[in-house]
């Protein structure tokens, strides 16, 4: 038997991923900040917030990132780290890693 309707929700109008995108993205500070020295979990959470703004703005890394999201939340952290003045990419990984465990949805 075939449902009756199915709905698609393209834009998160019928449920909301944001808030889970949020709070996992602060875990994942917080975990960074515990591995790498002098990190300040709420700067480092601007400055997530700042590149995720700056990565997704662009039409091509948009639809690059849409197709490898692990990738391009490792992106986001990186260029966020490197805006404090950290370029340690396995620190980037593993603070990608763990915005994604912890539910975000959306670099």
């Amino acid at each position: 038997m075939l449902p009756e309707a199915i709905l698609f929700d393209l834009d998160d109008t019928i449920l909301t991923f944001d808030a889970v995108a949020e709070e996992a993205w602060q875990d994942a500070c917080r975990c960074c900040a515990k591995r790498g020295e002098g990190i300040d979990p709420r700067r480092l959470y601007e400055a997530i917030g700042q590149a995720r703004q700056w990565y997704w703005s662009d039409a091509e890394r948009n639809r690059q990132g849409r197709l490898n999201l692990d990738e391009a939340r490792r992106q986001v952290v990186l260029n966020a780290l490197r805006r404090l003045g950290v370029a340690d990419e396995s620190l980037a990984a593993v603070a990608a890693e763990q915005s994604n465990t912890t539910g975000g949805r959306r670099s």
